[in-house]
This record gives C-alpha cells, sequence and structure tokens, in this order.
C-alpha cells in the first residue's frame, strides 16, 4: 500500500469513526481508538476542516458537519430514484396505512434514506442516514440474499450478532436458512426482529441491469401486520412496483 492509499484510509476511517461515535471527539481520543499517532490524526483533521468536513466546538473537540450529508444527497439524487419513488411510497403508505421507507445497504448495516407516513414504532422518527443493522431487518435480509454462497458465508463470519428483542435470529445457521428462504420469495420480511413491535417487508429497487439499488420497506405493528399479510398483498405491492418500473 502506497502512502496515498494509506492516507485515504486512514482519512476514511476517521470519517468513519465520528460518525460512529456520534459526539464531538478529541484528536488523542480519536488517535487511541484508531491507532493512528496524535500528529498524523492533527493533520488529516486540518485538511478535513479546511475542506468543511469537520468543525471545531468551543472546547477545540471536533465533530461532522452537514457536508458529508450534502453529498449523499447529491448521491441519491444522480439517477432520479426520489423522484421516481417517492410517489410510490406515498401511494403504498396511504393504501395499506402504514410507513415506508426507503433504504440502501453498507457492508453490514443498511441505512435509511427517506420514509413517508407516520411512524410505527413510536420510539423515534428514522432520520436520512440512519443505520440498522442487517441481520435483523427485512431490508438488510433482502441484500444479504443478492449474495453468492461464499459472498454470504465470508459476510457472517465478520457480523456481530446481538439480540435486539426476544425474536431476533442470533444462530448463524438459522440466519443463514432464513436468507435462503428470502432468496427463494425474493422479499424480506421481519416481525420483531429489531423492535418488539415492529413488522417489516422489503421489496428490491432494481436498476436497469438488475443489481438491487435500493430496498422499499412497508413497516407496521406486529398486530396490523398479521392481520395484513397474505398472498394477495404481496401481490399487490409487487404489480405496483413492476408498474413503477417500466416507467
Amino acid at each position: 500500500m502506497n502512502s496515498n492509499e494509506n492516507s485515504m484510509r486512514k482519512i476514511f476511517s476517521i470519517l468513519e469513526y465520528m460518525g460512529d461515535m456520534e459526539r464531538t471527539l478529541s484528536i488523542q481520543e480519536i488517535s487511541a481508538a484508531l491507532s493512528i499517532s496524535t500528529p498524523t490524526v492533527h493533520r488529516l483533521l486540518t485538511g478535513l476542516k479546511e475542506l468543511g468536513y469537520v468543525e471545531q466546538s468551543a472546547n477545540k473537540q471536533y465533530y461532522l458537519t452537514y457536508k458529508l450529508y450534502s453529498l449523499a444527497g447529491e448521491v441519491i439524487e444522480r439517477d432520479g430514484l426520489l423522484d421516481r419513488m417517492i410517489p410510490i411510497m406515498n401511494y403504498l403508505s396511504m393504501r395499506y396505512d402504514c410507513e415506508v421507507g426507503l433504504t440502501g445497504f453498507d457492508e453490514m448495516s443498511i441505512i435509511h434514506i427517506i420514509s413517508v407516513g407516520e411512524s410505527v414504532t413510536f420510539e423515534m422518527q428514522p432520520t436520512p442516514g440512519m443505520v440498522s443493522p442487517a441481520y435483523c431487518t427485512a431490508a438488510g435480509k433482502l441484500y444479504l440474499a443478492q449474495m453468492g454462497q461464499e459472498e454470504l458465508k465470508a459476510w457472517m463470519s465478520r457480523a456481530q450478532l446481538i439480540p435486539h428483542t426476544k425474536n431476533t435470529i442470533i444462530d448463524r445457521d438459522e440466519l443463514l436458512r432464513e436468507i435462503v428462504r428470502t432468496r427463494r420469495r425474493g422479499y424480506g420480511m421481519t416481525v420483531g426482529e429489531s423492535r418488539d413491535n415492529l413488522a417489516s417487508v422489503a421489496f428490491p429497487v432494481h436498476e436497469d441491469n438488475g443489481r438491487v439499488v435500493a430496498t422499499l420497506n412497508l413497516n407496521f405493528t406486529v398486530e396490523k401486520f398479521q392481520a395484513q399479510m397474505s398472498e394477495e398483498f404481496i401481490s399487490s405491492v409487487w404489480d405496483t412496483l413492476q408498474r413503477v418500473s417500466k416507467h
């Protein structure tokens, strides 16, 4: 690895660490957490500050600015994904009286892009950029189902499976079987795995080349989901998405 690649890796590890911690951080704390020398952290943070990606608080600690959020918005807008999906999300939300979310995937987690309709968790309104574990979400299982078997096994070997509820699948063999079932039926589904009262169904959003670029997630309370879930419901959502994909 040359010096430029090494510096790039350090820059992104700093940005990711600051994003994960969600608070202001000192140079010394970042240095200790990432095993990067204090002078190097200071130099890289100075450069990021000059570019507008980090700022300093009154106590000289560092925090991320909204510039990364702005870049993410430009990524989402680049291919008209939101223009294409928001009308159908509004339609599905009104038709099924549920929250509808759009998510992407980043290695071990799903990333919330946008949602419409009233939040069904009553704990927190999902915000753009919010991340959730892939293994206990309908969207995450759908993304994992797109992987080949060897890629999936490698992912599973790195994953930390922590129970969020009594229904969270943390046995690796059982999770693999669930992902195979997800691959077979073509959509993801969870009931009470990430939150006790949250049930979700995730459908793939494809690019022209067939790659899954996002997932469309219909979120219900568990009680409402159990009343709603049927072959007719699944077929109706599929039909709606197929009509959209043709435009």
